[in-house]
C-alpha cells in the first residue's frame, strides 16, 4: 500500500478490521503489511488517548509524555517478542492490530473511567461501574493474547502470560519515571 493509495476507503476497511478483531472475528493475519497504516493507526490511537484523558479529572501532569513513552514500550515489546519468535516480518501487522483494537475499546475505557469518577460516591454504582472496567480490562487482555498468539503461534495461556507481564513492567517502568504521577490512574 503506498501513501498515495492510503485513502478514506481504506480507513474505513481498517477500522472495520480493528472492529472484527476486538470482537475476535479477525486477527492480525488479516491486516495489511502496510507501515503507512500502522502509523496512521498509532496516531489516531494517540489522538483518541489525549481526547479521553482530557475529558477525565487529570491524572498525571505529563500525559503527553506518559502516551509517548507507553507507546514506545509497546512497539518494543512487540519488536522484542517477535525477534524472540523468529517472526520479525508479521510487526507491522501485529502493532497495527494491537493499537487499533485499543482504539476501538478507548471509548468504553473512558466511559468506565468517567462512570466510576462521577458514581463513586454513590454504593449502589460503585459494583456495577467497577465491573464494567474489569470486564473491559479482561476482554482487552484476551484480545491481547489472541493477537500475540496469532502473530507467534504460541500457546494462548504463554500469550497470556506475556500480555500480563508486558503491562507490568510498563507500568513499573513509568512509576519508576514518574514516581507517584500515576497513583490514582
Amino acid at each position: 500500500m503506498h501513501l498515495s493509495a492510503f485513502n478514506f476507503q481504506r480507513l474505513v476497511e481498517a477500522v472495520s478490521l480493528y472492529f472484527d478483531i476486538a470482537r475476535l472475528k479477525r486477527g492480525p493475519e488479516d491486516l495489511p503489511a502496510a507501515p503507512q497504516l500502522m502509523v496512521a493507526t498509532i496516531i489516531a490511537y494517540g489522538l483518541a488517548s489525549l481526547a479521553f484523558s482530557a475529558l477525565l479529572p487529570p491524572q498525571s501532569t505529563h500525559p503527553l509524555l506518559l502516551l509517548v513513552i507507553d507507546t514506545v514500550l509497546m512497539l518494543l515489546w512487540i519488536f522484542l517478542i517477535l525477534r524472540v519468535a523468529r517472526k520479525p516480518e508479521r510487526f507491522v501487522q501485529t502493532a497495527a492490530a494491537t493499537f487499533g483494537f485499543q482504539l476501538v475499546l478507548s471509548p468504553l475505557f473512558a466511559i468506565g473511567m468517567s462512570l466510576f469518577l462521577r458514581l463513586r460516591e454513590d454504593p449502589a454504582w460503585q459494583v456495577p461501574v467497577s465491573m464494567l472496567i474489569v470486564a473491559l480490562g479482561i476482554w482487552a487482555l484476551i484480545v491481547n493474547a489472541r493477537i500475540l498468539n496469532a502473530a507467534t503461534q504460541w500457546p494462548v495461556f504463554a500469550c497470556t502470560g506475556l500480555v500480563i507481564a508486558q503491562a507490568l513492567a510498563a507500568r513499573g517502568i513509568l512509576l519508576a519515571i514518574f514516581p507517584g504521577t500515576l497513583a490514582a490512574s
